[in-house]
């Protein structure tokens, strides 16, 4: 129960610091605008980091992270609006657990991997955001392939790390 709840904090804390930097990273391509919800704000960096990428791979990789942001977004949303409980392995054997959320009328269950998932990708999430815009804004697009290129190892290793998740 400890463990749920610590990784449930972490979540939030995680995307709270997460959202910060998407709204300073929109104020460095010249747009800030703090009214946006966090959906629209995500859209307009992609937007942006599309409208100034240097090279393509750039478009590739913010195409990636967002996605990982996105599914944290949703399972943040989920738990934070309609947490309905969890499911622990009784046997204590490793077993996975599930985090139940209520989704309208539904019950999504999700597996505990899939929340350490969404940690993992956003406890480097404000660093990534901050040097993907510094890639797009840079003048220099060697800078930004060396950038893009480690960027790109970083998501490919937590998703080795984290397997089986969204």
């Amino acid at each position: 129960m400890a463990q749920i709840r610590e990784a449930i904090g972490s979540l939030f804390m995680l995307w709270a610091s997460t959202e910060q930097e998407i709204h300073r990273c929109l104020a460095a391509f010249g747009r800030p605008d703090e009214d946006l919800c966090i959906s629209h704000a995500i859209t307009r960096w992609k937007s942006l980091h599309t409208a100034h990428a240097r090279i393509p791979a750039q478009i590739d990789v913010a195409n990636r992270f967002v996605a990982r942001l996105t599914a944290a977004r949703l399972l943040r949303n989920g738990i934070g609006h309609g947490f309905a409980g969890y499911s622990a392995d009784p046997s204590g054997q490793g077993l996975p657990v599930e985090l139940q959320y209520r989704q309208g009328r539904e019950t999504v269950s999700v597996p505990f991997r899939q929340l350490e998932r969404s940690i993992a990708d956003l406890a480097t999430a404000g660093f990534t955001l901050y040097r993907l815009t510094g890639a797009a804004t840079d003048p220099s697009p060697h800078g930004a392939e060396d950038m893009v290129a480690d960027i790109a190892q970083s998501l490919d290793r937590t998703a080795r790390d984290h397997p089986d998740t969204v």
